[in-house]
């Protein structure tokens, strides 16, 4: 007898994991009974229990449904970015599913009302149009991740969220580099800069051989100075992505942003130079060689009081630019180191009567030929050169206001002149012969 009731135990015992099987059609069915109850009490219940059931059943048949019906929670809950990703999630990873037709209206109808992703319905609009039902599940998680970064700064918790299952899904598809890479780009835009600095380097660390890696190094150096204050750390990193990957897009940045760095973070003024100058020698067609010569000549005026240096800098750059706007500056630089730092008059009006020769539209040209001449008329007492000056400003410039104050510029000059003129015509007179 006793030897039946343990043979009843042990088939009993055997038996319990096929009554307590979690089913996946059972556990859906019951999250739908829960939901068609719509108890405001349990969303917050529901949204945990379908999140559960996502990540248990994954692969399911019902797993479309399970993803559509959070949506349909945080709907209900008020949470409407969160829904939106959930609906777009469902369209993206669950092609032709049960749901999709719902979802496409429900999506449709977002977009149609949220201003704040307008820039990217179309997108969106054009990818609900054409689905790419033949995709691998990774290409399409990858996908919906992408759309969702596109859309960012709304979505923080859902981009995350969707990045971080990439990798767990996915954990050896050769595109989790650029997964980490979103990752930290979003904990940046949303202000969370330690995060984004741990992220960066992790590409770094994880994934030393990747083709973003330069990318990483360039941001977390951006990052560590400008958001973070470790300057001497972002000097580092800048170096980096200078010294081994001197092809990358953004080398040059680097080179000026380490330039910047040691100009007016560490004052390393010498060394600023040279890494301005790396920048212009490496990179001579690079847009940013402007700003790094322009920097190099302010330190040279205003830090190592080099002003010879500063010029020659300032007529480098009007020798490599070919917009008027940069020359124009260099000119009116240049004017302003001869007249107040070396106190070299002529020098300073030769620039400013070149500058309105050059440039002859610019609105200031007539102003600075009458610098020019009030130079030479009062720092240089060249009165004949200064009336030289007024006399092209009323030729080059006869509609200008600037122009009537040379005409009595020179009026009160030839005024000034004649009791000279007289002077010197008496002297040259021969002697009478009567005397």
């Amino acid at each position: 007898m006793k030897t039946v009731h343990w043979i009843f135990v042990l088939c009993f015992l055997g038996l319990v994991p096929l009554f307590a099987q979690y089913d996946a059609g059972k556990s859906f069915s019951y999250l739908q009974n829960v939901f068609d109850r719509h108890d405001k009490h349990l969303r917050d219940f529901m949204v945990n229990e379908l999140q559960n059931y996502l990540a248990t059943f994954a692969d399911s048949s019902y797993a479309a449904e399970a993803q559509f019906l959070l949506g349909k929670v945080l709907d209900e809950k008020g949470d409407k970015y969160a829904a939106f990703a959930s609906y777009l999630k469902t369209l993206v990873i669950y092609p032709g599913s049960k749901p999709y037709p719902e979802c496409v209206d429900n999506v449709r109808y977002f977009l149609g009302k949220e201003k704040k992703v307008a820039e990217k319905k179309d997108k969106i609009l054009h990818f609900l149009d054409s689905p790419d039902a033949d995709s691998s599940k990774a290409d399409r998680y990858f996908t919906y991740c992408k759309m969702l970064m596109d859309l960012q700064k709304e979505f923080k918790d859902q981009v995350l969220e969707a990045l971080h299952e990439f990798t767990r899904l996915f954990p050896n598809d050769p595109r989790n580099d650029q997964i980490t890479a979103w990752m930290a780009d979003t904990f940046l835009l949303n202000g969370d800069e330690h995060e984004a600095d741990a992220i960066y380097q992790k590409i770094d660390l994880v994934y030393p051989s990747s083709g973003l890696l330069p990318y990483a190094l360039y941001r977390r150096g951006e990052l560590l100075s400008l958001k973070l204050g470790q300057h001497q750390t972002a000097i580092k990193v800048l170096g980096q992505v200078a010294d081994r990957f001197p092809e990358f897009e953004y080398a040059p940045q680097a080179l000026l942003l380490m330039g910047r760095i040691k100009e007016k973070k560490t004052k390393d003024y010498q060394g600023a130079i040279n890494d301005y100058g790396q920048l212009v020698e490496k990179y001579p067609d690079d847009p940013n060689v402007y700003d790094a010569l322009w920097a190099i000549a302010e330190i040279d005026k205003s830090k190592l009081k080099d002003y010879s240096a500063a010029i020659n800098t300032l007529n480098e750059i009007i020798a490599k630019d070919s917009t008027n706007i940069r020359d124009i500056q260099a000119l009116e630089e240049i004017a302003e180191i001869n007249k107040k730092n070396l106190k070299d008059y002529g020098q300073a009006a030769e620039t400013y009567a070149r500058l309105a020769n050059m440039f002859p539209e610019y609105e200031k040209a007539p102003d600075r030929l009458m610098d020019a001449a009030s130079l030479c008329e009062k720092q240089l007492a060249d009165y004949q050169k200064a009336m030289s000056y007024y006399q092209l400003v009323m030729e080059k410039f006869p509609s200008s206001k600037k122009a009537g104050d040379a005409a009595r510029r020179i009026e009160n000059l030839q005024e000034k002149l004649a009791p000279v003129a007289e002077e010197e015509k008496v002297k040259e007179e021969p002697p009478s012969p009567n005397k």
